[in-house]
Order: structure tokens, then C-alpha cells, then sequence
């Protein structure tokens, strides 16, 4: 079996529409896995094709063990494809560990987060085609019905905060759905959205982002979906409809109050009762990714620090240790 070139080398070949597996041009054979999800169209962005060319079916041979696993090819541990009811989603092609690194965005647009419709027409207009490309091809959530989408709606739906009253526009990871019980977090430093498995994902299933707070009960939840982004969540901890799971979350949520409130009272061990709590509904509600849990532990740490207890922080910094490693 041939050897796969490398990213530089198929990412000329795509650019000089030559034969990936041996350079001659033109090359018209299409790759039918990554033409059907249009992943070197999503990562290469400014390169106009959307799939790997051969010039015969020898060539494609030659070359198809590594092109049926194209979004590997390219660096990606998902493929992007089309979810029933959700237009399109992002399908793992292995499996991933708790906390490796399953996405490294950079933004293709920071818009401010009170910019006028003007502002953000002109600031898309400004974008270079290939990513003004990427842009409309998400989701306007706020658009009427048979209406166009806006600059607006766009941004609206699919930005994320990226500080200093920002948001960044992630055209890949945008396609990421939402799940009330996620698997996947997220974090923006160094100006890159990096994602990180929030549990083990297993090859075939699919990614999913949380685009709320999911410490609330599921009424609730669905409300607030269904304002900001107009659609009524199926995950399953929606459609179990449990009330002892809206309990649980409902206390998660009343908890990282009150810890809050133990601590400013001086009410350290009672506080550091309330953090175990929570952590343990964390993990029954299985929205505990490390991210989360780093949090949630690092207050234990404050309070045996005001508390003036030395073994307490060592505890604890340990337990902060052990879920941060997960989210380097």
C-alpha cells in the first residue's frame, strides 16, 4: 500500500487540482468520503476545492485506506455530516480520550459584542471569500421564515466570547450540536478555541458542545434554547424528562451560590462539604468534565487556604491536579 503524503503535499495537490496519490494533472476522480463532507473545503478554507482528486481509479486505490479516513488525513478526529434533525454535525472517526485535544480553532472574524447591523456588514464584507464562504454556510437561527439570513443572525447564533466584550466567529466548531450532558468543553487563550473531550468518545459518535448553563432544570433549559437559538433540545436528558435529575441540576446551580456564600461567612468546613456535594451530582448528571471539575475543586482549595488549613489545600490541590492534567 502506497504511503499518504504529506499535509503540505496534498494541500498543493488540492490547490493545483493534481492527483493526490501521484501528482499529475488534471485530476477529476473525486475522493467520495471527503467530497461528501467537505472537509478540506472546512479546514483549508482559502483553497476553492472541497475534496481530495485522483486521476484514475488506480490511483484512488492506492490510496484509499488513508482517503476513507480523510478527515485523519487532514489532522481532525471527527468528520462533519449531515445529523438527522440536526443539519450538520461532527462525527468522531476514533476514539478519543477524556481530555486530548479534539479541536485548535483560530477565529475567521471578532466582532465586538455591541457592534450595529452596519458594522458587522462591513466587517463580513471585509473577509476574504473563502471565509466570508464559511461564514454563510452557518446557521441564522433568528431569521424568518423564506427570509434571508443577516450578518446579524449569524453571529447571534453561532459566536462564541472570546474577552474584552468580543465574540470570534469558529466556522468548524460552530458545527458542533448541543447536548444538555456535552462531551465535549472548550476554553479561548492565545487567540485558538481549543476543545477538549470531556469523557471517553467512542469512534462513531457524535461531538457535542453545551451552548447553555445545563445546571438548570430541563424546562428551563428549553426555554432559553428556544429563545436564543430556536430550536427544542432531544439529548437525552431532555427527552428522559427526569425530576430527579431536574433536581440534581437544580441544586448544582444553588450550590456554587452557596459555597460562595460559606466562604464569606466563615463557614470553611461546611463549605467544603457543599464543593464534595457538588461534585458528586456533577458526575450523576455526567457534566463533569475535567474543566468543570477544576473549578468546582479549586473552591475547596480557597476555603482551606482562609481557612488556614495547610493539609486541606494539599488535598485538595491534588484533586485539582489530577482533573486539570486531562485539559492541558
Amino acid at each position: 500500500m502506497a504511503n499518504c503524503e504529506s499535509d503540505a503535499s496534498a494541500k498543493g495537490a488540492l490547490q493545483r487540482n493534481a492527483c493526490a496519490a501521484c501528482g499529475a494533472a488534471p485530476a477529476r476522480l473525486a475522493c467520495p468520503t471527503c467530497k461528501a463532507n467537505s472537509v478540506a473545503c472546512m479546514v483549508l478554507g482559502s483553497l476553492s476545492a472541497t475534496s481530495f482528486s485522483f486521476c484514475d481509479k488506480a490511483c484512488f486505490k492506492s490510496q484509499w485506506q488513508v482517503h476513507k479516513h480523510a478527515p485523519l488525513h487532514l489532522g481532525l478526529k471527527f468528520r462533519v455530516v449531515c445529523v438527522e434533525n440536526r443539519g450538520k454535525g461532527c462525527i468522531a472517526c476514533l476514539p478519543i480520550r477524556k481530555g486530548e485535544v479534539v479541536l485548535e480553532e483560530k477565529p475567521v472574524l471578532i466582532v465586538d459584542d455591541d457592534a450595529s447591523l452596519q458594522a458587522l456588514d462591513r466587517l463580513v464584507e471585509r473577509m476574504s471569500e473563502a471565509s466570508k464562504k464559511r461564514f454563510w454556510e452557518l446557521a441564522d437561527a433568528h431569521a424568518s421564515p423564506g427570509k434571508k439570513k443577516t450578518a446579524a443572525g449569524v453571529v447571534r447564533t453561532n459566536a462564541y466570547p472570546v474577552g474584552g466584550g468580543k465574540g470570534g466567529m469558529f466556522p468548524l466548531f460552530a458545527r458542533f450540536n448541543h447536548s444538555c450532558t456535552p462531551n465535549v468543553t472548550h476554553s479561548f487563550r492565545d487567540g485558538v478555541r481549543r476543545v477538549h473531550a470531556a469523557r471517553d468518545i467512542a469512534a462513531g459518535e457524535e461531538l457535542f458542545n453545551s451552548y447553555i448553563d445545563c445546571a438548570q432544570p430541563r424546562a428551563a433549559r428549553q426555554a432559553v434554547l428556544q429563545s436564543q437559538f430556536q430550536f427544542a433540545c432531544d439529548c437525552d436528558a431532555c427527552v428522559s424528562q427526569s425530576e430527579e435529575s431536574d433536581t440534581r441540576r437544580s441544586r448544582i446551580r444553588d450550590l456554587d451560590d452557596l459555597v460562595v456564600a460559606l466562604v464569606r461567612g466563615d463557614k470553611y468546613r461546611e463549605a467544603v462539604e457543599r464543593v464534595q456535594e457538588r461534585m458528586r451530582l456533577l458526575e450523576k448528571e455526567g457534566i463533569d468534565s475535567p474543566a468543570m471539575m477544576v473549578r468546582v475543586a479549586h473552591d475547596a482549595v480557597q476555603a482551606c487556604e482562609y481557612a488556614g488549613d495547610r493539609d486541606g489545600v494539599a488535598h485538595w490541590t491534588d484533586i485539582v491536579e489530577s482533573y486539570a492534567m486531562h485539559i492541558q
